[in-house]
């Protein structure tokens, strides 16, 4: 018992003793929509859980948007370097798992959980949808359109 005191004595204080930023790697366990943050089990340190970590996101103060990672998705974090109480999630990554869909850079794509997709190809200058579900557009101005041919197939 004497050993599994010192030992956790040492990696407590090689913990306290790292000021530097630090990135690990883990897995989504919870979810808090309202917060914009989510709890991440922390493998390699014994399947530690951390604190409620915000998730970064590309605008949140007049533009906003959330898109928050799923329980069990694989994310990447960054932490202030004392402990996991201080960071923050900076994104999900593929893994063998979880490959990646593989588009071409110069296409970006978003596909949901229902297969919803979104793509939008840079060279092509064309935006596809797959939507699964309805659509449904909602204006405070007037809607227009203008095209060189539309074509309506049911």
């Amino acid at each position: 018992m004497a050993d599994d005191f010192a030992s956790l004595h040492r990696r407590l204080k090689a913990l306290e003793s790292n000021r530097g930023a630090v990135l690990r790697f883990g897995t989504v366990t919870e979810v808090d929509e309202k917060a914009g943050a989510a709890r991440v089990k922390i493998d390699d340190a014994g399947g530690t859980v951390t604190a409620p970590l915000r998730v970064m996101q590309r605008r949140a103060l007049k533009d906003q948007e959330q898109s928050l990672p799923d329980i069990g998705e694989h994310v990447a974090c960054l932490f202030s370097g004392q402990g996991f109480e201080q960071g923050l999630i900076i994104g999900a990554h593929y893994s063998d798992k979880n490959p990646s869909p593989a588009r071409p850079a110069h296409v970006w794509y978003y596909k949901f959980e229902d297969n919803t997709e979104i793509e939008y190809d840079r060279q092509e200058h064309r935006l596809t949808m797959n939507i699964s579900g309805d659509i449904i557009i909602k204006a405070r101005g007037t809607i227009k359109m203008n095209a060189a041919h539309i074509s309506i197939q049911e």
